[in-house]
């Protein structure tokens, strides 16, 4: 099922799955025992194919019936950091019909100039992992 969320400024299409959002949670008691199970999640910003300015903030969103352990960024092939975890998103968790808002991550980049790829991807606690969104963009400094 296709979802038309809006986000901020940009409008972001996200392929969700109604079954596995709804048991969606963020607390100690929405882990589930037995298998592990994917993280879900978006990049808000940056957007694919993109110019940006030296220093920017990357966001997005992350959930899980395990809850998320991590939000990390790659840069063309390379870890580069973990995003800041557990900001709050009233919107997404209204949107996803969850209990607990803090699913929100975002993360301060400091690229040197050129072409790059980078790779958002969410942990689960039980070690899932998923990439949120790979994107393409062009660094230049001014």
């Amino acid at each position: 099922m296709q979802w038309m969320v809006r986000f901020g400024r940009y409008l972001q299409v996200a392929t969700l799955v109604a079954a596995a959002l709804s048991t969606v949670g963020c607390g100690a008691e929405s882990v589930s025992a037995g298998k592990a199970r994917l993280p879900s999640g978006v990049v808000d910003w940056p957007q694919p194919n993109q110019t940006i300015t030296a220093r920017f903030t990357a966001s997005g969103w992350a959930v899980s019936d395990d809850q998320i352990q991590s939000v990390s960024v790659y840069m063309d092939l390379s870890y580069l950091m973990d995003c800041k975890y557990g900001i709050a998103r009233p919107d997404v968790a209204k949107f996803l019909n969850i209990t607990g808002e803090n699913v929100g991550w975002s993360v301060d980049l400091d690229l040197p100039p050129g072409k790059h790829e980078l790779v958002f991807a969410a942990q689960t606690r039980k070690g899932a992992i998923r990439d949120l969104g790979i994107v393409p963009i062009t660094v230049v400094h001014p």
